[in-house]
């Protein structure tokens, strides 16, 4: 028999019903036994998680440092020294840190952000960093500059390729639309 759920509530009044009167009741398929049962028989021995930690992946993650010196771990980022910028190193959480390897040498240690999308930055990492940058910038320039009547380049085709791609009868009945032309006005 099916019944409507009318809010949260009333789904987990239904929900403990289900589980207490049909799933700790029915027979388990690996167990062969029922789970309250089982339960009653391990009580005395299961240990209370209350007071423990709780799990933490132990392995380190490869991350490349960002342009902003910084490397992301459970959407949190952290900063390590600049002159890493492009490079692959580890990063690894054990308890209430992060330590960060660039091969097999840590270069940097954090205490674990506490929540998500923060950002933990030690001053000295980024010494040097806005210089670099500026350098960069400085050498990715173009020496020549485009002139303000120039069109932009685009890529000529022939139409049959988009006839090709739309069908012959759809690419005819595509209208000419209005263009800007170079003032921002339109051109019918």
């Amino acid at each position: 028999m099916a019944s409507t759920i009318d809010n949260r509530g009333h789904f987990q009044a239904q929900l403990d019903e289900w589980t207490a009167t049909i799933a700790d009741r029915r027979v388990h398929g690996t167990t062969h036994e029922e789970p309250l049962a089982r339960f009653a028989r391990e009580r005395d021995h299961l240990v209370s998680l209350a007071s423990q930690r709780g799990f933490q992946q132990k392995a380190r993650v490869s991350r490349i440092v960002a342009e902003d010196y910084l490397v992301s771990l459970a959407t949190n980022r952290y900063s390590v020294p600049f002159r890493f910028i492009g490079q692959r190193v580890e990063v690894h959480r054990r308890g209430d840190m992060v330590y960060i390897f660039h091969r097999d040498q840590a270069i940097a240690t954090h205490p674990v952000l506490p929540g998500t999308h923060q950002f933990r930055i030690q001053p000295e990492h980024g010494l040097g960093a806005i210089a670099r940058i500026a350098r960069h910038r400085r050498s990715t320039v173009s020496d020549r500059s485009p002139r303000p009547d120039a069109l932009p380049e685009v890529e000529v085709r022939d139409l049959a390729c988009y006839e090709a791609l739309c069908g012959s009868a759809v690419a005819h009945e595509v209208q000419p639309c209005a263009q800007p032309n170079w003032t921002g006005s339109v051109i019918n």
